[in-house]
């Protein structure tokens, strides 16, 4: 078993196999375990990766991101972590898995070499809580989902295997506030998250199928490689200060935009806020240019720097 501890000291992430050789971690946040020994699961084409690893090497590493916020809470970010590098194996398969410890979150990404015409069936993460704890989340009956509607407060313990809830899921622990997110979803499906089907105080995450195929999760394999987003909890002694954390920008990849320079925060008019209203205009109000030439006109004459066209 390996632990690594963030740089304030106050957050630690044990990690490791089993006898069986499974991979699990668990997450202390004061020295209070918050997320207990919880697994990870592959489904593949080729079949499951659940047991039998054997370890090869592991090292920890002092990492700092540093960069610019062009807008947000501050000018610039730095976040220090230390993280921790596995090498495992599987069947003669090279996998790897990271686990980062930062002050105020602590995440995991996994890598293994793909085999030709491999398709990754669906990724299962546990969160097992060691506590029944209060959970706000949005219902998300199906994979085509708007991301609109009421979060829901329910204690983990209400959750049932099978019915899924958007990320970000907000949880209120004895000891700590927390928010279960991801991170680095380039070239990876999305995960919504549900009822853990063996254990009532967990959670399981899962992956989003393909569109024109469920039979799989939407997930590109480019090369004979492949490495997974970061899945991500967040924590804090308050609510509140979750808010604060720039720790979900800093595991995402630099941005491909060089020039921020055109990028500026301001007020925006929205037509949902006020409906299709154009008073006294000789046109009806609609999802048409003349109502939208005069949202951006009003928006010029009051000072309003955006004018934003939802469709």
């Amino acid at each position: 078993m390996h632990s690594v501890t963030s740089p304030s000291g106050n957050l630690t992430i044990d990690a490791g196999l089993d006898d069986a050789g499974r991979l699990g971690w668990s997450v202390r946040w004061g020295g209070d375990e918050v997320i207990a020994r919880s697994c990870l699961r592959l489904l593949l084409s080729s079949g499951e990766i659940s047991q039998g690893f054997l370890e090869i090497g592991a090292e920890v590493e002092e990492v700092v991101e540093a960069f610019d916020l062009p807008s947000g809470k501050a000018d610039r970010a730095e976040v220090p972590m230390r993280r921790l590098r596995l090498d495992l194996e599987h069947e003669g398969r090279p996998f790897t898995i990271w686990f980062t410890a930062a002050n105020d979150a602590a995440a995991l990404r996994w890598g293994m070499d793909v085999r030709p015409g491999e398709r990754l069936i669906d990724e299962r993460l546990e969160w097992r809580f060691v506590e029944d704890v209060r959970t706000w989340s949005l219902d998300c009956p199906n994979f085509r989902s708007s991301f609109e509607g009421e979060y829901e407060s329910r204690p983990v313990s209400n959750l049932i295997a099978g019915d899924r809830r958007c990320l970000p899921l907000t949880f209120w622990s004895k000891t700590a506030a927390g928010v279960i997110h991801e991170a680095a979803v380039t070239g990876h499906a999305g995960s919504m998250i549900s009822g853990h089907l063996h254990n009532p105080l967990g959670l399981e995450t899962g992956l989003s199928p393909r569109l024109n195929d469920d039979s799989g999760a939407a997930v590109l394999f480019h090369g004979d490689r492949h490495v997974s987003p970061w899945r991500v909890v967040l924590l804090a002694d308050h609510p509140g200060t979750l808010i604060e954390s720039n720790t979900l920008l800093a595991l995402n990849p630099p941005s491909k935009i060089e020039d921020t320079s055109w990028i500026r925060p301001g007020r925006v008019t929205w037509d949902w806020w006020c409906g299709p209203v154009a008073p006294g205009r000789p046109f009806k109000a609609g999802m048409n240019t003349e109502t939208f030439e005069f949202f951006v006109d009003f928006a010029a004459e009051v000072g309003i720097e955006y004018c934003m066209i939802d469709g």
